[in-house]
């Protein structure tokens, strides 16, 4: 018991000396710190200062105004040029699986295709199958075999429509629970949120590429 605790402690200070020596220190970090204390108060769990009632209702607004849904399609745009880097690099029989997929990418496509080219890669480059959440199907066939997946995001195509897809949606449990969701990575962002909220466990065959995402 006294060992582990010992390594609590060991580690505990590693990382609040790292989170120190950041170019951006933590207020709540620097705040505290022994320097910042008198000599007779010199003890670490002394005269802490704890966050007042106003400043946690600000951050708790700041969380809860950000949206997630454009952050993250910011940082993916960001990472795109090195990930199709990586990507392009892969050999093996994820290299091969991918090459079909980035054969499509282009400066000319509109970037949410591209988005989803590069999410359906991840997923590849990572040693799972992009199959194994995506789902392309016709407009004839969405009610026929489709609906009694566990988790899968059903990419509807349909010949006769102007767009393609026709429509992409998200069925959990053999429900559709989410349509309309445009295309791949939106319902990806979607089916995560969704997870979070219902509890739901990652799917056993998805788990690495849905935790990166």
């Amino acid at each position: 018991m006294y060992g582990w605790q010992q390594r609590l402690k060991y580690k505990m200070h590693n990382y609040r000396a790292k989170l120190k020596s950041r170019k951006y220190a933590y207020p709540e970090i620097e705040v505290n710190t022994l320097k910042r204390k008198q000599m007779s108060d010199a003890a670490p769990a002394k005269n802490v200062k704890r966050p007042k009632k106003a400043e946690i209702k600000e951050e708790f607004r700041r969380i809860t105004t950000i949206s997630l849904e454009q952050k993250f399609m910011l940082k993916l745009d960001g990472y795109t040029p090195r990930l199709l880097q990586l990507m392009r690099a892969k050999g093996g029989a994820a290299g091969t699986r991918m090459r079909h997929l980035l054969s499509t990418v282009n400066e000319s496509q509109c970037v949410e295709k591209k988005r989803d080219a590069v999410v359906c890669c991840l997923i590849e480059y990572l040693g799972e199958h992009q199959e194994e959440l995506f789902q392309d199907c016709q407009m004839e066939d969405v009610h026929e075999g489709n609906m009694d997946q566990t988790m899968k995001v059903l990419v509807v195509h349909n010949p006769a429509a102007e767009e393609d897809p026709a429509d992409v949606l998200i069925v959990i449990e053999g429900n559709k629970v989410l349509n309309r969701c445009g295309y791949r990575t939106k319902a990806c962002v979607l089916l995560m949120g969704l997870i979070y909220v219902l509890n739901l466990e990652y799917s056993r065959n998805l788990k690495i590429g849905l935790e990166m995402t």
